[in-house]
């Protein structure tokens, strides 16, 4: 009678043990940053398309160290199927071994802009700066942002070189000179100009002008509590600060739409991931026509553009001037798209440069 209970114990822990590894692997683990952002993505677009093509998904967050992601896909010890990551990342030079390819449908062909990755959303790096330098809009440019002798004040950026490299090109030599910085095949031609982007970055910090911002919401929290004179943000923050407090009284901030630097961010499915085929169902239903109202609701609460565009006509005239600075389809001949293969070719080397410029 022992062994017999004994047997349908094991028996019965097998089975349980079983079920559970089927659900995991019936079940997509997703990770993104945090915060608001992540539950109004998840709530307002992922899970309703996931629970309608019934498809079980989980969520958590990550800090976006790209070096441990490589590593542990490297090492397969990574436990995420679909990763929001930045754009430079989507191109690495080892895509092939780190990601797996064709996760859009070819039923969306105009999905296919990467072979490995699904975009996400649209956002500008732009610069907001206090009204008490000039009231009108698109008046201040990067070039003053870096002018602390006619315009004394604080500096804010965000503490990453992605972007901030291109800016301060932006300011010595305006759009042009980002297209030559990207264009460059001369190693020593781009380190020089990278160089003396990171030299007009380090005049600010030296005469004690910049703060660094790690976080959206800190980035946030620094607009709206005016706490610098300029910053470079992301179009979300800086809406969601402008529907925060400018709706009801005058607004303190104004920023420059013509000079966006634009970027995409991606979904990805690491190389480990034993779910290919449910992260392509799901992406499937991500992009249907059926997820439109889901990704516009995730737009209006963000202020990012998506997929399906951006909440035109719902939002004031105003706060779509900023959403629209975050999307490369604008008609704005000053903006520029953030190159990711730039930065997939040459991220390892600036990289440590600029942690010296930061940290010393």
């Amino acid at each position: 009678m022992r062994l017999t209970k004994a047997l349908a114990f094991v028996l019965i822990s097998f089975l349980f043990t079983a079920c559970e590894n089927e659900t995991k692997e019936n079940s997509l683990r997703i990770v993104s940053w945090g915060g608001n952002f992540q539950k109004d993505l998840m709530d307002e677009w992922v899970k309703p398309a996931a629970e309608r093509c019934e498809i079980s998904v989980s969520d958590s967050t990550w800090n976006g160290d790209y070096a441990s992601l490589t590593r542990n896909i490297d090492n397969r010890v990574n436990v995420w199927d679909l990763v929001h990551v930045e754009d430079y990342y989507v191109n690495h030079s080892r895509k092939n071994e780190l990601f797996i390819s064709k996760i859009v449908p070819s039923e969306i062909p105009e999905l296919n802009q990467n072979s490995h990755a699904a975009p996400i959303l649209q956002y500008g790096y732009i610069m907001a700066y206090n009204k008490k330098f000039n009231d009108s809009q698109d008046s201040l440019g990067w070039k003053e942002f870096f002018d602390t002798q006619n315009y004394p004040g604080s500096r804010a950026l965000r503490d990453f070189p992605v972007g901030n490299v291109e800016i301060a090109l932006y300011a010595l030599g305006g759009k042009g000179l980002i297209e030559k910085l990207y264009s460059s095949k001369s190693s020593p031609e781009t380190k020089k100009m990278v160089g003396r982007s990171l030299d007009l970055i380090n005049k600010l910090k030296q005469e004690n002008s910049i703060y660094w911002w790690k976080t959206g919401n800190q980035l946030q929290s620094m607009i709206e509590g005016q706490q610098v004179d300029m910053i470079a943000a992301w179009t979300g923050r800086l809406g969601s600060a402008y529907e925060n407090i400018c709706l009801d009284q005058a607004c303190p901030f104004s920023w420059n739409s013509e000079q966006s630097l634009v970027s995409t961010d991606w979904w990805v499915s690491p190389a480990n991931s034993t779910n290919s085929e449910l992260v392509k169902n799901l992406i499937k239903c991500l992009y249907s026509e059926e997820s439109n109202d889901g990704a516009i609701s995730f737009s209006r609460l963000q202020k990012y553009s998506t997929y399906f565009g951006a909440p035109n006509g719902t939002v004031p005239t105003e706060l779509m001037d900023i959403l629209n600075a975050g999307t490369a389809n604008m008609k704005l001949e000053n903006n520029l798209a953030i190159s990711n293969k730039f930065w997939s070719e040459n991220y390892n080397w600036i990289k440590p440069k600029w942690d010296i410029l930061v940290l010393n």
